[in-house]
């Protein structure tokens, strides 16, 4: 004997397969991850840049308000620190670029100030350059 479902008995099975696509779905869409937030700079943190895996360390005093310096050492061979820039997202605004110089000796970098002249956070934008390729690295910094 063959049985055919009624309508009224299907409804309930359509009505779970809707929402299993529904969530199905909604779980796609949330796993299209945004790219992770930058990291908040610690005295001797590391970061990778963006694209071309070049790695560099950064070092500073306790960020405060006003001038800041930042000590940054590239660890990938042949890589070089090419700017150094700051924005507050927050307010749509940056600062003066630092002054950015190189000890010949050891090729580490000295950036000097680094004048971040309100409280709250800012994104710090180092740009390096390695075999011909442009990358960024980017800090989020907390002045208190």
């Amino acid at each position: 004997m063959l049985h055919i479902a009624s309508g009224a008995s299907r409804a309930p099975r359509i009505a779970r397969a809707l929402f299993a696509c529904a969530v199905l779905s909604l779980a796609a869409c949330s796993s299209s991850a945004e790219p992770a937030p930058p990291p908040v700079l610690t005295p001797g943190a590391t970061r990778v840049t963006t694209s071309s895996d070049v790695v560099l360390e950064l070092t500073s005093s306790p960020i405060q308000l006003g001038k800041n310096d930042l000590g940054v050492t590239l660890l990938t061979p042949g890589a070089e620190l090419v700017t150094v820039s700051a924005l507050m997202p927050a307010h749509g605004h940056g600062t003066r670029p630092p002054i950015v110089e190189r000890d010949a000796q050891t090729g580490k970098y000295s950036v000097r100030d680094l004048i971040l002249y309100m409280s709250g956070r800012w994104e710090v934008r180092l740009e390096v350059s390695s075999g011909g390729t442009r990358d960024d690295a980017l800090v989020v910094v907390d002045v208190p």
